[in-house]
């Protein structure tokens, strides 16, 4: 018995289902609806002869070639019959019904097969079987016919094929219905869907949002290093220019803090542990978080007579004030607020001097 089925008028009629019993993978449709035929078609490339393929054939089919579906069953690739190609032809709109009735009764994914095929090949017989007053006759691999008892068998005559053999059980096995798949209306446009392809359906939204906040996070990490770069830059432009003003006579800078301590020892007769290069060194790390926020900007840095004077612009009055405190916490440097104004020339909008001695 063939379990599920399309009928003449396209409605899906399956035999009683077991409980727990899976869902039919093949559903046969009627072979009077399609045309199956062999043809030569030149060409290599599968894309060549497949696009020609339509037009081979186009002369023996009654309707335009432009309504109509080509499932290529199968290509024979060497021999005597190389090139020939087995084609199931089917109205489109005739098998875009039959998708939806399938997806109506929830077998979406069944494959379509033509119901000759559901009987076996032999090649000492022609297989058939009779279904609902209709004999299917399997005549070769990828075809067949399908009749009242007494047409099939004129046909069958006439042709020269084997002689037909009637058993109900010529029907293939259950267990053998999957291989059927290869013979499916069901390719190109009108496959069914993978399960990989409504896996990534489903994952589709939640990845994109995934990505769209990956690119966010990567965009903000960006513009983060980009502003750090940039304070760290400006902070080393007024340091080399402090040494510079410092130490005119230098007329190459390659490590200005390296540079700056062993002059200040030449200088001072070794005792610069305690000068300029030890004060920025201890004063870098307060400084520079600040500046990666964005909260701080130093206008100049000013060393003069064992005093270190920075002009700073701040977000507000507690950034400078929060510097104030961390140095005289760590007891590095005496600290004084000089003077607080309010600037319209930049986003930081406190101007500030802080003395350290």
């Amino acid at each position: 018995m063939i379990e599920a089925r399309m009928d003449i008028n396209g409605y899906l009629v399956c035999a009683s289902q077991q409980e727990g019993k899976a869902k039919p993978s093949i559903v046969f449709v009627p072979t009077e609806q399609i045309t199956l035929v062999e043809v030569f078609v030149p060409g290599k490339r599968a894309a060549d002869w497949k696009q020609a393929l339509p037009f081979v054939l186009e002369e023996q089919l009654a309707q335009p070639i432009e309504q109509l579906f080509f499932a290529v069953l199968h290509r024979q690739t060497s021999g005597e019959k190389a090139g020939f190609v087995s084609v199931a032809v089917v109205e489109k709109e005739r098998l875009k019904n039959w998708i939806e009735e399938l997806k109506a009764h929830d077998l979406a994914d069944a494959e379509l097969v033509p119901d000759v095929f559901s009987v076996t090949f032999s090649t000492e017989k022609t297989h058939a079987v009779m279904v609902d007053n209709k004999v299917l006759a399997r005549t070769a691999e990828f075809k067949g016919l399908t009749g009242t008892e007494e047409l099939v068998t004129q046909l069958i005559h006439i042709s020269g094929a084997n002689p037909l053999d009637i058993n109900e059980n010529h029907l293939v096995s259950e267990n053998k219905l999957p291989l059927l798949k290869a013979k499916s209306l069901r390719k190109g446009q009108f496959a069914v869907a993978s399960s990989n392809n409504n896996q990534l359906f489903l994952w589709k939204w939640p990845l994109f949002l995934f990505l769209a906040i990956l690119a966010v996070v990567i965009a903000s990490y960006i513009i983060e290093t980009q502003k750090l770069q940039q304070q760290q830059q400006a902070y080393d432009e007024q340091t080399i220019a402090l040494f510079k003003q410092m130490f005119p006579n230098t007329k190459r800078i390659v490590n200005v803090r390296a540079q700056t301590k062993s002059k200040l020892a030449l200088q001072q007769g070794g005792k610069s542990e305690q000068g300029f290069a030890e004060l920025m060194k201890k004063i870098e790390p307060v400084l520079m978080p600040l500046m990666a926020q964005g909260k701080l900007q130093v206008n100049a840095i000013r060393w003069q007579k064992q005093k270190l004077t920075l002009l700073l612009l701040a977000d507000n009055v507690d950034t400078l004030q929060l510097i104030t405190d961390k140095l005289n916490q760590q007891n590095q440097a005496e600290l004084k607020l000089k003077q607080i104004t309010a600037s319209e020339k930049t986003s930081l909008p406190v101007e500030g001097e802080i003395y350290v001695k």
